[in-house]
């Protein structure tokens, strides 16, 4: 008998240089393939170069979620002019099913309220076909809007969730 883990605990930290090969085994795996919008495999030199330019850039932000010190998924925000951010999720191969989408987009939206208070709303573009991550948004707080999904900061009264650390 299976029983839902109804309290989990997710821990967000910035990416690093030494998580490049992780990201890009993650990213090119077949299952995170299947559901983004650009599902081809791209090559390790190609992602090491977006991966150094993206640690690099202030309006965008790599953050990785774990649950019990192990890797679960990755996040990416992309600031825009409007106070908006566009979010961007993928779970690690082997984690789907285990209700760590919506959670790790719950500890990120808390995230960014607290690092980036200028952001107002966050945006999501998600591919219909892709049930589960609809369903990880709507479970999350997203609300669909001319089939984008929008979360608003400022409206979420919910308690800090999860953690964030610095990586050393």
């Amino acid at each position: 008998m299976t029983v839902a883990n109804t309290e989990i605990r997710v821990q967000l930290r910035k990416a690093v240089e030494s998580d490049c090969e992780a990201i890009y085994q993650w990213r090119n795996h077949e299952k995170t393939r299947q559901f983004i919008f650009d599902s081809t495999i791209i090559s390790f030199d190609a992602h090491a170069q977006w991966f150094t330019k993206t640690l690099k850039n202030p309006q965008r932000v790599l953050l990785i979620g774990e649950v019990n010190h192990l890797p679960i998924g990755v996040l990416r925000f992309d600031f825009n002019e409007q106070k908006q951010a566009i979010v961007s999720i993928y779970l690690v191969p082997g984690e789907e099913g285990k209700g760590h989408g919506s959670e790790l987009l719950k500890s990120g939206n808390h995230w960014l309220a607290s690092a980036h208070p200028e952001i107002t709303e966050v945006i999501a573009q998600i591919l219909p076909e892709n049930t589960a991550s609809l369903k990880a948004f709507e479970k999350a707080g997203y609300k669909e809007f001319s089939r984008e999904y929008h979360y608003s900061l400022h409206l979420a009264d919910e308690p800090t969730r999860g953690a964030f650390y610095e990586s050393e």
